[in-house]
């Protein structure tokens, strides 16, 4: 096989291709405390070389917008947090805290019509 993507190790891991249900996954996140009332943007299957499997990630869904009051052109700063479970075991193997910017552009005024 030809590719960029990395994929277990057969030898050191013979059941990698026995993957969970990500159902199972999402229900193992949603138990932990530090995912408390917080909603999830996606579901993907990702492969994490340090352990030689594949593990489901799941990232919260952090809005901005909601959250906080919104000025336009200034930074605002926050974190989502990462889950990682094995997608074989159901085990969390990893939380990731990812920081991230945004920055919400616009223009408050009134607008009005040309009359032709």
């Amino acid at each position: 096989m030809i590719s960029e993507n990395k994929f277990p190790d057969f030898s050191l891991n013979p059941e990698f291709e026995n993957l969970n249900e990500p159902c199972l996954a999402l229900k193992k996140v949603k138990s932990d405390e530090r995912f408390k009332d917080k909603k999830v943007d996606f579901i993907e299957l990702a492969y994490i070389d340090e352990i030689n499997t594949f593990c489901w990630l799941i990232k919260e869904k952090y809005d901005v917008y909601k959250n906080q009051d919104i000025e336009f052109e200034k930074w605002y700063e926050y974190s989502e947090l990462s889950f990682y479970i094995s997608a074989n075991k159901n085990t969390l193997e990893k939380v990731e805290n990812n920081k991230s910017q945004v920055v919400y552009c616009g223009y408050k005024g009134k607008f009005t019509k040309e009359k032709n």
